[in-house]
């Protein structure tokens, strides 16, 4: 439970600094805010990590992810709730089928894998965040 609302509070954090047009930096492989409030140093694309090997690089949209000792979080923007959707249904498939969320749907999923790593993937007004936490 604590993942999944550390993974929501992080969630919320990027929408209100994106939403509020915080302005943003780009430099080289890093994104960095300009608002002393957040500490985010997102990097450009999909992580190369082990920890998100059986999960599946989205083809589509604009990818951002940021990393620390306990998960991988990766942003996508410019999605639709269709693409959502497709991409959800694939997770299982993918070995993300230990424990599903009984409130998983079209735009909200998490469940773990063999591995004991848990996914969580969430929608919300064009983006989707994927936060994959280490067994």
């Amino acid at each position: 439970m604590k993942k999944i609302l550390k993974g929501l509070l992080v969630f919320l954090m990027f929408f209100v600094l994106v939403g509020c047009n915080k302005a943003l930096e780009k430099d080289d492989d890093y994104i960095e805010s300009e608002d002393e409030y957040y500490d985010f140093a997102y990097k450009d694309g999909f992580p190369a990590s082990s920890l998100v090997k059986d999960v599946p690089k989205p083809d589509f949209g604009s990818i951002v992810y940021d990393e620390d000792e306990e998960g991988i979080y990766i942003y996508v923007s410019d999605v639709t709730e269709e693409n959502v959707k497709n991409y959800i249904a694939s997770l299982p498939g993918h070995g993300w089928n230990v424990d599903p969320d009984e409130e998983n749907s079209d735009t909200y999923f998490s469940a773990y894998n063999a591995e004991g790593q848990y996914i969580d993937v969430s929608y919300y007004e064009g983006e989707m965040s994927i936060i994959v936490y280490s067994a």
